[in-house]
């Protein structure tokens, strides 16, 4: 499974494309029951819609994201058949009370050099602009910058996420609807967000990064609230799920 010339050249011109279905409804229904059980885990009071490292807390997740249909899409835009799997994050927007996730770009929050990293987000529901699906501008990414965000004091309460765009232009921002199994990629200085979902139905979501191998990752920055990167793990797509720390890259472990 893999994207098309078309869809390539989509994703250059607009820093985003959405790409096939890559989970039919056996796995899909696995997946959800895994991430149900990863929200019910979740501390008492706890908003479920920025959820960290699902693939450290479902094997059946991390073995997808590390064989599965999108690794081969992910090589494609990253121009390397060597990735890693970096991080992941799971987005539950609860029924008439799912919070928005503010606009923004990826890599503000990514302590990467060089900014060799592509997003995966995989719809484990259907999501339109009623239950706050993606919304993406096209062509942001091509200033190769990144712009001003600020801290969200109240992140948690009103947005799912502390670092938001200061002063962002959404004139241009289009809806990404998707069905339930889909996946799309995203550049990490693409501008995008979506809105609260005040429908009845759930929208979950899983965002799944991956980078080349040439990619240093500093385990130091703390960036967006503290958010620390000491125990992260960098998996091997293929690897069998073989792994190394970012500071001792030599010694290869298995999970």
């Amino acid at each position: 499974m893999r994207l098309s010339t078309i869809q390539r050249a989509a994703f250059e011109r607009d820093g985003f494309v959405q790409g096939p279905r890559v989970l039919d409804d056996g796995p899909l229904a696995t997946l959800r029951a895994e991430m149900d059980r990863i929200v019910a885990d979740l501390p008492v009071g706890t908003r479920p819609e920025n959820i960290r490292d699902p693939h450290e807390k479902s094997a059946f997740f991390r073995d997808f994201c590390l064989g599965g249909p999108v690794v081969a899409m992910a090589e494609q835009l990253l121009g390397s058949s060597d990735i890693l799997l970096w991080g992941s994050y799971g987005f539950a927007k609860r029924p008439s009370d799912g919070l928005p996730v503010d606009w923004h770009q990826d890599g503000r929050y990514f302590p990467l050099t060089p900014m060799a990293t592509v997003t995966c987000w995989i719809a484990v529901d259907d999501a339109d602009r009623d239950n706050g699906c993606l919304q993406m501008v096209p062509g942001s990414h091509k200033a190769r910058r990144f712009m001003e965000h600020v801290t969200h004091e109240d992140w948690g309460k009103t947005t799912a996420i502390p670092l938001g765009l200061a002063a962002p232009d959404t004139r241009d921002a289009v809806y990404l609807e998707m069905p339930a199994g889909q996946c799309s990629f995203h550049d990490p200085y693409t501008v995008h967000g979506s809105g609260p979902n005040l429908s009845p139905r759930a929208r979950r979501g899983i965002q799944v990064l991956y980078m080349t191998r040439r990619v240093r990752l500093d385990t130091a920055d703390e960036q967006a609230m503290g958010l620390g990167w000491r125990g992260i793990r960098l998996y091997h797509c293929g690897g069998g799920g073989a792994y190394h720390h970012p500071d001792d890259p030599a010694t290869v472990l298995r999970a």
